[in-house]
């Protein structure tokens, strides 16, 4: 597959998923790759918004049952995002 063509599957399993803003996605390939999730704060830093508009991403991203928020296990100060399995399958389709 070429690369208009894998650009073209991951905008329509975008579109599919819901996800309507390129920092959803962005988000949801991040978080695809950590294995105990990452910081609210730390995702905001990757995709270049600030912590009010992460926690609008994060909410929008819960809602579609893509990420699940919760408490750290190693660190009970913070919460931290995870990916949901509904999350892995929809961002496998996106990025083969």
């Amino acid at each position: 597959m070429n690369f208009s063509d894998q650009f073209l599957a991951a905008c329509a399993a975008a579109k599919e998923a819901k996800m309507n803003c390129l920092t959803h996605v962005m988000v949801l390939a991040h978080l695809a790759t950590k294995d105990e999730g990452d910081y609210p704060s730390r995702l905001a830093v990757l995709a270049k918004v600030s912590t009010a508009a992460i926690t609008g991403v994060l909410d929008a991203l819960e809602k579609l049952g893509l990420v699940e928020r919760g408490r750290c296990q190693s660190d009970r100060r913070g919460n931290r995002a995870h990916i949901t399995p509904k999350g892995l399958e929809t961002i496998a389709r996106m990025l083969p």
